[in-house]
């Protein structure tokens, strides 16, 4: 068993308004631009004492107005964090017992640079805390700031989220989607997930492998923030591979072999040098090689507001999916297999302040594609889907969809209309593969079969067709090519599952008419044919193969009800039941599909 140890929610910041501390001392002023004089919104600001403690942070505001709490009295100096621009500090000030100082703090323009810096093999050491002046710690306190930024954002605000949340099953490549589950919401909340604190995950470990399942944690910011990860994680830069915007710091445990951990990288733009994304994965696991073949781990992706807040956009991570292998014919212990691939994975659909909207998703990876009826033009109203619940869309007048919020692999996809699903009919499904960092969405075409062909294929399974005969004068032949569709309720109206549909045409088995000592021993009556069929769960019966152009009797018997004794002798179904509700039908040789719902009654 597998399971996801995360809770989905959201982060945010509200601002709040211009205020002073009533409780406490506080430091309270505006940030501006030293060489504009501009107000600098969204630094972050922090509160630091003589030995450099941090007591509070807070991030500027529109117009660059701050508040910070001290927890006592003391000398306090202000720290401004910019992403991009060098760290800037205020003069000291006194703060006395529940006195609020005004301060407006300068900071100076000077923009940080990721561009000229080059991965070479020195600066691949992995350091741990690495001191400053070197590469890493440069590229290092970027992606601090984005972090402690998030941290504050998820501590301090709420925002309301239209969220999407996946489940997908794949195969034991990790490659073929077996199966999708979505589940949409609105939520508030302070947190994209809420991992264990950083001592605990050091300390037990970020996976929990028990005899009742696997429980995978994954980092949030405060984890990677913190000095327990910190103290026990190197970081190095990394290049940056296809990405050429981007440059890496890597992370990874000191010591190794010792409880389950992690190791990653963080990926910054080297233009603006903010954080995109977190990549991890899991490391040191105490299990058979060939379940790591899953590649467990992760990634969490980042994003700043215009407000200076940071939230976390998206995130997902992949686990083994352990199957029951049996006894080791060696140690005669049980091992386990790689069954298959789980992910979980969320999503910011959009995220509110109020009725605004300040944030924006957007689609994802998609597939999007026409279903064509059997002339080949647009079939609206289609419904096409993935397995499982999960991405579905309507065709609209053109036949054209779209699914969306999807990730690399390959996608069995299917499609269905109310002509089809009266039918009872699954036309053949279409595989769609999603190619990593595809900028397009793939695409697909799906064809409705003529309704003859989706008959042929619903009724090939049953007894090949025997051509019948009608008594008159000429006599003469028909064929079977009809079929009777139906639900079978109660009389509230409730499906009934296993009721019997009996179907007797007015023809006459020609074989049976055309073996003289049948003929000579018994009535021509008793060449008269029937057809029994059960109903499904959902009331719903299928009868192929009905003769067409030639009167049937219909009746509908609940459960057991059904003597078919009578059946043996009888000329037509009103005579083998008397006082039964008989339903008379006849199916076109024009259009062979026709329905017809029946109802059950007590005794009858």
């Amino acid at each position: 068993m597998t399971r996801l140890a995360l809770r989905f929610a959201l982060c945010a910041v509200l601002p709040s308004g211009v205020v002073t501390s009533a409780s406490g001392q506080a430091v309270q002023g505006w940030i501006t631009d030293l060489g504009s004089d501009e107000p600098v919104a969204g630094a972050m600001v922090t509160l630091l004492d003589r030995q450099g403690r941090e007591d509070e942070r807070s991030l500027t505001h529109a117009d660059g107005y701050f508040v910070v709490t001290a927890s006592s009295p003391g000398e306090f100096r202000v720290r401004i964090d910019r992403i991009g621009y060098a760290t800037t500090f205020s003069r000291f000030v006194h703060l006395s017992e529940r006195e609020t100082v005004a301060l407006r703090v300068a900071a100076a323009p000077e923009p940080v640079s990721l561009q000229d810096i080059e991965v070479t093999a020195d600066r691949r050491e992995c350091r741990l805390r690495p001191e400053e002046g070197l590469a890493v710690a440069k590229v290092w306190e970027e992606a601090r700031k984005a972090l402690a930024a998030a941290v504050w954002t998820q501590d301090r605000g709420l925002y309301r989220y239209e969220t999407l949340r996946v489940r997908r099953e794949f195969d034991e490549a990790g490659w073929r989607v077996e199966s999708e589950n979505r589940s949409y919401g609105q939520s508030l909340a302070s947190a994209p997930y809420v991992a264990r604190s950083a001592d605990s995950l050091v300390a037990h470990g970020f996976v929990e492998i028990s005899p009742t399942g696997i429980v995978f944690w994954a980092p949030d910011a405060e984890v990677l923030l913190s000095d327990a990860f910190l103290d026990s994680h190197c970081v190095a830069l990394v290049p940056d591979g296809e990405d050429l915007d981007a440059i890496g710091v890597a992370f990874e445990p000191v010591e190794r072999g010792g409880v389950p951990d992690i190791a990653g990288t963080m990926w910054l733009d080297r233009r603006t040098a903010r954080l995109r994304r977190v990549d991890f994965s899991f490391v040191d696991l105490n299990v058979p090689p060939w379940l790591l073949e899953a590649e467990p781990g992760g990634s969490v992706e980042f994003v700043e507001l215009s407000n200076g807040a940071w939230i976390v956009p998206s995130w997902q991570m992949r686990m083994f999916r352990a199957g029951d292998g049996g006894t080791h014919p060696l140690t005669g212990r049980p091992y386990p297999t790689l069954e298959g691939v789980t992910a979980h994975s969320g999503r910011v659909l959009r995220a509110y302040q109020g009725d605004e909207v300040v944030f924006e998703g957007g689609a994802g990876m998609r597939i999007t594609g026409t279903v064509r009826d059997s002339l080949g033009a647009g079939l609206a109203n289609a419904r096409v889907f993935l397995p499982g619940s999960g991405a579905q869309a309507t065709t609209d007048t053109s036949g054209y969809f779209e699914l969306d919020h999807l990730v690399p692999g390959e996608y069995t996809l299917r499609f269905t209309h109310s002509y089809l699903d009266s039918l009872g009919y699954q036309p053949e499904p279409a595989n769609v593969i999603v190619q990593p960092q595809a900028s397009e969405p793939a695409q697909v075409f799906m064809d409705a079969p003529p309704l003859q062909e989706v008959l042929e294929r619903i009724c090939e399974s049953a007894s090949p067709p025997k051509p019948m005969m009608t008594i008159g004068t000429p006599p003469r032949l028909t064929v079977r090519a009809g079929m009777l569709i139906g639900h079978v309720r109660d009389d509230e109206g409730t499906p009934v599952e296993d009721a019997q549909v009996v179907v007797m045409p007015q023809a006459y088995e020609v074989a049976a008419l055309m073996d003289p000592k049948k003929a000579r021993a018994v009535a021509v009556g008793n060449f008269r044919s029937w057809t029994i069929e059960r109903t499904a769960i959902s009331g719903f019966y299928r009868v192929c193969w009905v003769p067409v152009d030639v009167p049937f009797e219909v009746a509908v018997f609940a459960r057991a009800d059904l003597d078919e004794s009578r059946l043996e002798e009888a000329v037509s179904l009103r005579d083998a039941f008397p006082g039964r509700r008989i339903e008379s039908f006849t199916i076109d040789r024009q259009s062979p599909h026709r329905s017809l719902d029946l109802t059950t009654r007590s005794g009858r």
